[in-house]
């Protein structure tokens, strides 16, 4: 059994005046499934309410927003590989965890935004947003997830990975969609009012699911093959 860590993935959210809503690569993570710890060390913090204090100053970032919120969604997974009769290779993910919440270095707004705390309510309902979809497939059991299948190991795990990835990618093309409709009703967080009773409905949305799972399993080396990330 051995530790696969997929690309981490960020959901970045133009806020404020922006409206920039793509998915960018986060840098490999080590052979070592991380711990919160670890991801808070690199400024990657767990889900919360968003206060004035998230949002360093810094005018060389993101210039298509006053304020930004970049969310991250980290999965890590273990796997075990069969081969058939046949010579088919199946790769069954065994334990499922996610990391998500804030990016902190990234995270920002200009110089002259001097009332975020304003804005908190509209960056809260995007930040919220962008949460659901990571709970949701935080709450995915094992048996619940696709499994990967080729003539070789190596191509069993691509598959499984492509999988896993057109999964996450699914859970927030339909999150994509909410934040530009949240974003279109409050019009781009001008209208506070509308912010707040839409982010109270969101909240409730967020709150039926369960929060996403802070352990994360150690890494069971095989002998024949160390455990290793894979970058694809």
């Amino acid at each position: 059994m051995r530790l696969e860590s997929s690309n981490g993935r960020r959901q970045i959210l133009g806020a404020t005046f922006a409206a920039l809503l793509v998915t960018n690569t986060l840098a490999q993570t080590d052979s070592k499934a991380p711990t919160w710890q670890d991801q808070i060390a690199r400024r990657l913090v767990p889900y919360h309410q968003l206060t004035v204090d998230d949002f360093r100053v810094d005018d060389s970032k993101h210039p298509e927003g006053d304020c930004w919120v970049q969310t991250f969604i980290d999965p890590h997974y273990r796997y075990v590989e069969k081969m058939s009769e046949d010579g088919t290779v199946y790769t069954y993910v065994t334990d499922w965890v996610i990391f998500s919440g804030l990016d902190k270095n990234e995270t920002v707004r200009k110089s002259n935004v001097r009332d975020v705390k304003a804005q908190l309510p509209y960056l809260q309902g995007l930040f919220d947003l962008a949460e659901i979809p990571a709970r949701e497939l935080a709450a995915l059991s094992p048996e619940q997830l696709p499994s990967g299948q080729g003539d070789t190991f190596q191509a069993a795990r691509t598959n499984l990975d492509e999988k896993i990835k057109a999964l996450t990618e699914e859970k927030f093309t339909k999150a994509r969609a909410e934040m530009a409709a949240f974003q279109k009703a409050t019009r781009m967080g001008k209208d506070q009012k509308k912010a707040r009773e839409l982010g109270v409905q969101i909240r409730k949305r967020l709150e039926a699911l369960p929060p996403v799972p802070t352990p994360v399993p150690s890494p069971s080396r095989s002998p024949s093959a160390p455990a290793s990330p894979t970058s694809r």
